[in-house]
């Protein structure tokens, strides 16, 4: 559900995955897209948000309401399974790169408060970025596409662990 998931094909052939980009959305918008996404009773979800409200909001404000979205789709969707992955590093700007670690460590503590599965994505680094520091590279995106991959098999086996033992989940916290 960002603005570069265009570049994630293929995640997993042993599982459908649909995924929707809302390019330019801030999570004020989120509120609104995700509705119509729930309504289809989706078997999991993993909202996956960017970085769009860290010029204007606190990394308390962003986290907060990244962690209403996913109440928002528990709500409206009780059989619906949410998973949550953090926001990317970005490097065009040093207070943005602060606010977003900060986001990143508040929200993985909402996560693990609430039993939430949570992605960190720590191994996409600078060299990852485009030239602006701003989005994804190739290299980049192909990092995000295996992370998706392995936390997709990872919430399968969260969510029944009898039907799949997956082994240790290096890169991920």
């Amino acid at each position: 559900m960002w603005s570069e998931a265009e570049w994630v094909q293929g995640i997993d052939p042993t599982n459908h995955f649909v995924v929707k980009p809302f390019p330019g959305a801030n999570l004020s918008d989120m509120e609104d897209f995700v509705k119509p996404l729930v309504t289809k009773m989706p078997d999991k979800l993993i909202l996956h948000v960017d970085t769009n409200d860290i010029k204007s909001s606190s990394p308390k404000a962003i986290a907060e309401s990244t962690f209403n979205l996913v109440t928002q789709i528990r709500q409206d969707s009780p059989e619906t399974s949410v998973g949550v992955s953090a926001l990317l590093l970005r490097s065009d700007n040093s207070d943005f790169a602060v606010k977003v670690n900060q986001v990143n460590t508040i929200l993985k503590g909402l996560c693990s408060r609430n039993k939430i599965p949570f992605l960190g994505n720590s191994n996409n680094g600078r060299s990852h970025l485009n030239s602006l520091g701003l989005h994804l590279n190739k290299k980049g995106s192909l990092v995000l596409e295996n992370n998706l991959a392995e936390f997709a098999r990872r919430f399968s086996a969260w969510l029944n662990p009898l039907k799949l033992t997956i082994p240790s989940f290096r890169g991920f916290n």
